[in-house]
């Protein structure tokens, strides 16, 4: 019986060390795996980054350019009826 016990807790002892092993490999894969796909975020954010900049550059330049076609409206707008003014309407009969 006493031999019997002996042979189970060796065998016991035999598969948790196994397992163990079995375990640490794969802890080991899905690490470098879940550090791959991290390291993968991180750039796929800083490219993100980059392009948000240089599209918020983008806006800060056209919106410039609207402000200064919509001066140019109200100049042209101002010439017009300044225009229109000195030289009077002319009215078909």
């Amino acid at each position: 019986m006493k031999r019997s016990i002996d042979i189970i807790k060796q065998e016991f002892e035999r598969i948790t060390l196994s397992t163990e092993k079995t375990l640490d490999e794969f802890t080991n894969i899905i690490m470098a795996s879940v550090d791959a796909k991290l390291r993968e975020l991180q750039n796929t954010i800083e490219e993100q980054k980059e392009e948000n900049k240089n599209m918020q550059g983008q806006i800060t330049e056209i919106r410039k350019e609207n402000s200064e076609m919509q001066q140019r409206i109200l100049i042209g707008g101002k010439k017009t009826t300044f225009l229109l003014e000195s030289v009077g309407t002319y009215e078909q009969e």
